[in-house]
């Protein structure tokens, strides 16, 4: 009898293996969807080909299809006819075939807009209007409508009818529109129903134009426009939110005082759909007074000096209202610069004084114009900083200073207005800050070290110099 197992002979085993399926997709109506599959042969068939199904039925390249009889499909430009099941037949030969798993197209919501029938910006009450909404999407798309933010009951379609009309029905409306694909649902356009109410009413200055600036002793006419006045609204002025006493028509005219001053004006706007009244915008009226206290400061820097490259800024200060200004350098007008700031970027080393000179309609003028007020002048003054400074000696000249023999040293540096300060090793030369440092070495044979510090007003730390060692020869 055997005891060990006996093999058989090989057995051929005929099959297709899928080892990538197709994967659903929820996509935007418009967007270009690729499905794509691969397989293998387990055994030594001929070559794989691949037919594309939607919905069982065969596809074929054209309109928006392409790779329908590839490993990839492609939709172009996806709509509503294009959300369906898609699987792909794979066959080895006439009899070995295979099917991937479905992989469904699903659009999700997208396009909400909301409308309203009829699309007048008011309607009378009562009245009939009919809101609409329409949305691209692939499958049951599910209505929801709000009012104000709040869901409306049993507002579940397309369309949503009030008739008729009444008061309380004024406000925002908005469609929600979701499906199995978008469950958190996609929200339209705001569509707002006005029943004769008012809910718009803007202030204006008629006279003097707004772009006049108003002098003491000045007629003014202001006027309300109002968004509905359908229902022949009333009027009540306010100045500074008191009622002005018999300031009830559209328009309100009065004459200012002799003393400066700003009061607000607003209307508040009446119908039967506002009994308590809407309120206006609020206009501003100011009264001139005379330009005084011209002042300028410096926002920054605020060290006396300033380096070359860093930026300034110069503030004006004054008391009046529809100021205007001009800034000055050197009492010469710098073009462009007619606002309370003044920055700039000094490229080079200098000093400036700068001025501004400020006005307004009630400045005394002269033959030539509006004089102003002209600011103190401000001095500005630009340094190149301190750098590379370089200390040597100039005489005399070897490697070694003889004993008992006059010696100079002179230190160079770039920057403006620089001060100097020797030091021989550490310790402060007194009375040596000038550019040059003259002394007699002594009968003994020494090395000492000297140094300069050089500062400006922009460097005020100083900027040290090289060491340089001064060696003395020993006496003969």
């Amino acid at each position: 009898a055997a005891t060990s197992a006996i093999k058989s002979g090989m057995v051929s085993m005929n099959g297709i293996l899928v080892t990538m399926q197709p994967s659903s997709q929820n996509v935007l109506t418009g967007a270009n969807v690729t499905f794509s599959v691969d397989a293998l042969v387990i055994a030594d068939l001929t070559a794989l080909t691949y037919q594309w199904q939607k919905n069982g039925v065969p596809l074929t390249d054209g309109s928006g299809v392409t790779g329908a009889t590839t490993k990839t499909l492609t939709l172009e430009t996806v709509d509503n006819a294009d959300a369906a099941d898609y699987t792909c037949l794979i066959k080895s030969g006439t009899e070995v075939q295979a099917i991937s798993k479905i992989a469904t197209l699903a659009l999700v919501v997208s396009d909400v807009v909301a409308s309203r029938t009829p699309n007048t910006t008011t309607l009378p009450a009562p009245a009939s209007v009919t809101f609409s909404v329409t949305a691209k999407g692939s499958g049951t798309l599910i209505y929801t409508w709000l009012k104000n933010g709040v869901l409306i009951p049993r507002a579940k379609t397309s369309t949503l009818t009030i008739n008729p009309t009444k008061a309380s029905d004024d406000g925002i409306y908005v469609a929600r529109v979701s499906s199995k694909t978008t469950p958190a649902g996609v929200s339209s356009n705001q569509v707002n129903l006005n029943i004769n109410a008012i809910n718009s009413a803007v202030v204006s200055r008629v006279t003097p134009s707004a772009a006049k600036d108003i002098l003491p002793k000045t007629t003014v006419k202001l006027e309300v426009e109002v968004n509905n006045t359908a229902t022949l609204p009333k009027y009540q002025w306010r100045k500074d939110g008191v009622a002005i006493r018999g300031a009830t028509s559209k328009s309100y005219i009065f004459t200012t005082g002799a003393v400066p001053i700003t009061n607000n004006y607003d209307v508040l706007v009446f119908n039967p759909l506002s009994p308590t009244g809407f309120a206006s915008t609020i206009l501003p009226v100011a009264v001139l007074a005379p330009v005084s206290n011209v002042v300028i400061t410096r926002a920054a820097p605020t060290t006396t000096n300033v380096a070359t490259g860093t930026q300034v800024t110069l503030s004006a200060t004054a008391k009046g209202e529809s100021l205007t200004y001009q800034w000055k350098k050197n009492n010469v007008d710098v073009l462009s610069e007619t606002s309370p700031t003044f920055t700039f970027t000094p490229a080079v080393a200098e000093t400036a004084e700068y001025s501004v000179t400020v006005k307004n309609p009630l400045t005394p003028t002269s033959g030539t114009g509006s004089e102003g007020i002209t600011s103190a002048a401000l001095t500005v003054v630009i340094q190149v900083p301190i750098s590379s400074p370089v200390l040597s000696r100039t005489a005399p000249t070897g490697a070694t200073v003889p004993f008992n023999t006059p010696v100079t040293l002179s230190i160079t540096a770039i920057g403006t207005s620089p001060t100097y300060q020797w030091f021989s090793g550490s310790t402060l030369i007194s009375g040596a800050t000038n550019a040059t440092y003259e002394f007699t070495s002594g009968a003994v044979a020494n090395t000492t070290n000297y140094s300069v510090r050089v500062s400006n007003g922009t460097s005020a730390a100083g900027v040290l110099s090289n060491v340089l060692p001064v060696e003395v020869a020993p006496a003969p």
